[in-house]
């Protein structure tokens, strides 16, 4: 499958609160590592294929209501490992 799939898959997965996070399939797209010897970008190495997709939702920040907004965003990113921890997942990269 391909990111089209995967973006469809995310819209079917019955949408998800700010703060919360959801996992589907990976769908074999190419996963890569970074290092500091890897950096930048360009020399990105492509080593295997993603098992996993999760997907979650930040706040938006503008405006008042500082607090709520960085529980919110500290809950994607602990809710996110949880299901990394859940489904066996050995390494995560987060993107934003």
């Amino acid at each position: 499958m391909s990111a089209v799939s995967t973006s469809f898959t995310g819209r079917t997965l019955g949408g998800c609160q700010t703060g919360y996070a959801k996992i589907t399939g990976g769908y074999n797209l190419p996963a890569c590592v970074f290092s500091h010897e890897s950096y930048p970008l360009y020399n990105q190495k492509f080593i295997n294929f993603s098992k996993h997709v999760i997907y979650t939702v930040g706040p938006v920040y503008s405006g008042g209501a500082k607090d709520i907004k960085a529980v919110q965003l500290e809950s994607c990113y602990t809710t996110s490992l949880d299901l990394a921890v859940e489904h066996g997942v050995g390494s995560i990269v987060c993107l934003n």
